[in-house]
């Protein structure tokens, strides 16, 4: 995918723009006239085009995102245009109103699988096991050879898909607004396997459950980890409907199996986690994650297919 001419961007000014918000990369601002800028940090203006394309083409395929208009340079940084959202985080309605779980997280899954169900075109996205290759690759200061090769074969045991992936799909990117969900934060969209997406809503939710004390997990997901269970046991029940007992049963041991997968490889992305925490996930993975991963690979794979 091309990048946009540096020299082509239009400068804006931020002075009086009013801070609404904070994303992955920088400050999200309100420029009025129904309209916000997302920050980004100059060194990373390709994933910023990249965003702005994702964006452009989510919305060609029908899925429910604000339109974006241009990458713009404000000041020294880079600034993405957006139509603003209206409405509060899934996160902030639910941690208010629990009772929201069983109305919202159904609609969470149907949408989720309804923007499965739509092929994305191979040009418009990255795939996802090629972003997930090259993340492994970067992981040599914290795992050996063997372990990073073992890594690509379970991201190649997955089978191939041509599905459109949000890549992020989690509470804080879902806007509820009048009872309707929106997704926001299109920047690790890509084309592959619905098997990623719905990895991701399990790791972030239930994985870290199981990985944090509880006061943690209230701290970093909003809500309390009866809640976080509650949610995901709702999601998986709506996205998988028609499953059996022993098909979900099977699903939760995959999803426990494969968590460090997108932990491992998210190591590198993800800022703030401390030091002493990335090296105690890569002993985890040591002891819990890569003996049983051959193996798992196996076993799974008849799910993974039909999936």
């Amino acid at each position: 995918m091309a990048e946009v001419p540096w020299d082509t961007l239009r400068e804006i000014s931020l002075e009086g723009a009013r801070p609404i918000g904070k994303g992955r990369n920088g400050q999200v601002y309100d420029i009025g006239q129904g309209k916000i800028v997302k920050l980004c940090p100059p060194e990373t203006y390709a994933s910023a085009c990249r965003e702005l394309q994702n964006a452009r083409a989510a919305r060609g395929l029908g899925v429910p995102t604000p339109a974006v208009y241009e990458l713009v340079r404000c000041g020294g940084g880079l600034g993405l245009v957006f139509d603003k959202a209206v409405g509060r985080s899934l996160r902030e309605v639910i941690a208010g109103e629990p009772e929201q779980i069983e109305v919202l997280v159904p609609q969470a899954a149907s949408l989720l699988k309804e923007i499965h169900s739509r092929e994305a075109a191979l040009g418009d996205f990255p795939s996802m096991a090629e972003v997930y290759h090259e993340r492994a690759e970067g992981l040599g200061e914290y795992l050996t050879g063997e372990e990073i090769s073992l890594l690509h074969r379970m991201i190649d045991a997955i089978p191939r898909r041509h599905a459109f992936l949000h890549g992020d799909f989690h509470r804080g990117n879902l806007l509820v607004e009048d009872g309707k969900l929106c997704l926001i934060d299109m920047a690790d969209c890509a084309w592959g396997h619905p098997f990623y997406d719905v990895l991701g809503v399990y790791t972030l939710g239930v994985g870290l459950v199981m990985a944090m004390p509880p006061q943690a997990v209230k701290a970093v997901i909003g809500w309390e980890p009866t809640v976080v269970q509650r949610v995901w046991q709702v999601f998986s029940e709506n996205y998988f409907s028609g499953c059996s007992r022993q098909q979900m049963d099977e699903l939760s041991s995959l999803m426990e199996t494969y968590a460090p997968l997108r932990q491992l490889t998210f190591l590198n992305i993800v800022t703030g986690i401390p030091e002493e925490e990335r090296r105690r996930l890569v002993a985890s993975a040591r002891e819990g994650f890569f003996p049983g991963a051959e193996e798992a690979m196996q076993k799974y794979a008849p799910f993974l297919e039909r999936m």
